[in-house]
């Protein structure tokens, strides 16, 4: 036990502390740069690190009994040992027990199979007295490679299957090669998009469903495709329609008649469309990554499949999400089936969707929430029950977690993402409650490091406080920067009185303009103020004279790949920047691929993506008066308010007219203020808005002392202010 103690102190726990912390410091920059499957091969999920964790918990025991933590003065500092251990032993649990995946189901069908998370090398060996059928979990990445070797042993020899190539998202190239063959690519679409065909001389292949023969004239069932001394000419088996892509002209072709095979021509034979795209005299086929780094594409991998006699090279394509696809060689008298990609895995009970709902930022195709309205049927248990799964509200069963994780393009079927993981998350909760509880009792054990500095800051607090009040009066005296010209917005007591007015929220609280003003300078800015104007004069700057605001470079982006995305040279873009000239959503493409993505596998761009495009939102929210329910529904069952905009019915007219016509009144009178600077007409259509509220959300309204300390809350500001003298004295303390 002494040589334990020794071998396994405080200097060894120092130095696995560091060794960790590195690991996950460059884990970061590995994730950044090369994805986060990357950063698990190398780093997360490499053997050398679960050793490291391993060591770490085993270190943290030898402690516990080296320095006798167990004793009831020393309770503080096992707590937060037996934390650690807690955490480290659930990330175990959850990384060789846990399993996660992905299930997609259609509105109106049902399910209860699901796509491993993980991907596996699947081999299955049959021959004489021979069957043997092997899954082995395996993590490929651009920076790790493929890195797998098995051996399996028949009734007559040995059969190894080795990896020796990987090639991510992987995309097939026509290159030139004198020493080959012509080479025809047609395009058709199929499931998952834009599919590539490809035809040496004499193959035969389906494009879309259609049977296509290239120089093979002994099919006369087949679309026919030969070279002639005029290049390439088509028979058709039917009759094909054809479009022209650079006129747009169309046409039709009869059956069994030769004619000219054109590039950049759309032919359509019943359901099925393609087109002609390339044609080499002389090329071969090669596989590669592809340049546009297109996340997409399956990988390939190449094995060797050797039993000692003779040697097969197998290329699969497959990745993680993508179902196993079986691809069968012969050695000898065995058959080797191989697959990569994951499993189909099965769940005790079906889940059955009867309604994706999806809702939009208003005026924008961005997704603002989603839900899937689904059933629950488990016959074993005598379960039948509806259920809604949306962001933050999960559905468990029998130790299953589905979250709501992506859709369909047609917004008719929903991705959930499955989690199997029940120990693994009740052992590592049950440790970040130690890890809580070893954080409280730090301010109420006088044995603890804590404890000590406290009681020696205590004894040189008085001779440091004068300077400490010194420097924090200094840290609040700092000069305001000069303000910037902006667009003209309304004088600062004109704008404070608008932000009293009371508004209602999507989630139904009724709050003053001043908070909702405050929280869209907060997402959009990340400030409380911009230029030296408060949050109540750009919100209502921004309503009133939208074009000028949407000139204003005030949209945050930290991301910098998207800087040349919109053309700016800062971490500031205006509105306009976010479009073309011809109106298109410059980031659409990018908010489509980040929402489709698990949430775990989006990467910081995608995240960035996603934020930069609620910024967008919310300021074209503001600009068109979106979050301006000001106006409570007389006699409404809910209570709701409405914005000027809303149709109303069941109005008497000169309600119905106040408020259709007050806003517009009020903002052209209102820009008229800004420029003679007289704002008592504005001042009193702020106060018939408000007599409005009092008549007829009376029921609602917070009271006058909650409005007035909600608006002081939103002025002091307390935690911006705060933080850097948080940050300070940390530092001092550290």
């Amino acid at each position: 036990m002494e040589l334990l103690k020794r071998a396994f102190g405080m200097t060894t726990m120092g130095f696995l502390i560091l060794t960790f912390g590195i690991s996950i410091g460059v884990a970061t920059f590995v994730e950044n740069d090369f994805g986060t499957i990357s950063a698990k091969a190398a780093i997360y999920n490499a053997t050398w690190f679960e050793v490291l964790l391993g060591l770490l918990v085993f270190t943290m025991i030898i402690n516990i009994f080296t320095y006798r933590l167990y004793k009831k003065e020393k309770i503080v500092s096992l707590i937060f040992h037996l934390a650690f251990i807690l955490v480290l032993i659930g990330a175990s649990i959850t990384r060789y027990i846990g399993f996660e995946g992905i299930m997609h189901i259609r509105e109106g069908e049902s399910s209860n199979t699901f796509i491993s998370d993980n991907a596996y090398v699947s081999v299955w060996i049959s021959g004489p007295e021979t069957e043997i059928e092997n899954d082995k979990r395996v993590l490929f990445s651009s920076l790790t490679g493929a890195d797998y070797s098995e051996t399996y042993t028949t009734k007559t020899n040995k059969i190894t299957v080795q990896a020796t190539g990987f090639i991510p998202n992987a995309t097939q190239i026509l290159v030139e090669d004198l020493g080959s063959g012509p080479v025809l690519e047609l395009v058709t679409a199929g499931e998952e998009g834009r599919v590539n065909k490809y035809l040496k001389s004499g193959d035969t292949q389906s494009v879309g469903g259609v049977l296509v023969a290239f120089n093979d004239t002994t099919v006369a069932d087949f679309v026919q495709i030969i070279e002639s001394d005029s290049g390439l000419i088509a028979k058709f088996p039917v009759e094909v329609g054809f479009m022209k892509m650079a006129d747009q002209s169309e046409g039709h072709y009869e059956p069994g008649i030769w004619y000219p095979f054109l590039q950049k021509q759309l032919y359509v034979i019943g359901n099925t469309n393609f087109v002609f795209t390339d044609f080499k005299q002389n090329a071969r086929l090669e596989v590669k990554s592809d340049e546009k780094g297109n996340e997409n594409l399956p990988d390939v991998v190449t094995f060797e499949v050797s039993d000692g006699q003779s040697t097969e090279i197998v290329s699969i394509s497959g990745d993680r999400g993508l179902a196993q696809r079986e691809t069968t060689v012969q050695l000898g008298d065995y058959n080797v089936s191989m697959a990569y990609g994951s499993m189909m895995l099965q769940l005790p009970f079906r889940i059955a969707l009867e309604d994706f709902q999806l809702e939009r930022y208003p005026g924008s195709d961005s997704p603002s929430s989603y839900a899937s309205e689904v059933i629950l049927n488990d016959e074993s248990q005598g379960v039948n029950k509806p259920f809604r799964i949306y962001m933050n509200h999960i559905l468990e069963h029998r130790g299953f977690r589905f979250y709501q994780s992506s859709y369909d393009q047609d917004e008719k079927g929903t991705v959930l993402s499955v989690n199997h993981d029940y120990w693994g998350t009740f052992v590592t909760y049950w440790g970040y409650f130690f890890l809580f509880a070893g954080l409280i009792g730090i301010f109420f054990s006088k044995n603890t490091r804590f404890g000590t500095l406290s009681k020696l800051i205590d004894q040189i607090h008085k001779k440091r406080e004068a300077g400490l009040m010194v420097l924090l009066t200094l840290l609040l005296s700092f000069p305001s920067l000069a303000q910037v010209e902006v667009p003209p917005v309304p004088e600062l007591k004109h704008a404070e009185h608008f932000g009293s007015i009371l508004v209602q929220t999507n989630d139904g609280r009724i709050t003053p303009i001043n908070t909702v003003g405050s929280e869209v300078l907060r997402k959009v800015i990340k400030k409380a103020s911009y230029k030296g104007l408060s949050s109540n004069q750009v919100f209502l700057g921004m309503i009133t004279q939208p074009i000028e605001w949407r000139a204003e470079k005030m949209i945050r982006v930290n991301h910098k790949e998207l800087h040349p995305v919109l053309g700016i040279e800062d971490k500031y873009a205006s509105f306009l920047d976010f479009f073309t000239h011809e109106g298109e959503y410059k980031l659409k493409t990018l908010v489509d691929e980040a929402f489709a993505k698990k949430p775990s596998e989006r990467s910081k761009l995608d995240k960035e993506v996603i934020s930069v495009d609620e910024r967008v939102n919310i300021c074209y929210m503001t600009y068109f008066g979106s979050f301006l329910k000001m106006f409570p529904i007389p006699g409404h069952p809910a209570n709701k308010w409405a914005t000027p905009v809303e149709p109303l019915v069941g109005l008497n007219r000169s309600d119905s007219l106040f408020i259709a016509g007050v806003i517009p009144f009020y903002l052209e009178g209102l820009q008229k203020s800004i420029v003679d600077g007289d704002y008592t007409n504005s001042d009193q259509i702020v106060e018939s808005i408000k007599k409005y509220q009092a008549k007829f959300g009376a029921e609602v309204m917070p009271s006058e002392t909650k409005i007035n300390l909600e608006i002081v809350y939103n002025k002091i500001n307390i935690f911006e202010r705060l933080y850097p003298f948080y940050m300070l004295i940390g530092f001092v303390f550290l």
